[in-house]
């Protein structure tokens, strides 16, 4: 796929320390680009913000799969919670 080989090489050249996807359509891409079969399918209240580790190329990252914006209102109410305490803890 064109889409998987352009987003290969746009990570390869940012190097990220951390990648944060909106959404279970991104979660799902990157989760396909990392070919990580433990990586989560799907995006969870329960589990909302719970930062992953990831290998791409031999190097680790953190990835953050956070809820799109127009999620609907159970993960709107995740992130404001989530929210809520990484102000708190700074």
């Amino acid at each position: 796929d064109q889409n998987l080989v352009r987003l290969r090489r746009e990570l390869t050249a940012a190097a990220p320390d951390m990648i944060v996807t909106l959404g279970n359509a991104a979660l799902r891409v990157l989760r396909r680009l990392l070919g990580d079969a433990a990586a989560p399918t799907k995006l969870t209240v329960a589990d909302y913000g719970t930062e992953l580790s990831a290998r791409f190329n031999g190097d680790e990252m953190s990835w953050l799969p956070l809820a799109h914006p127009a999620a609907p209102g159970p993960y709107q109410v995740a992130h404001e919670t989530w929210m809520a305490r990484r102000c708190a803890a700074d």
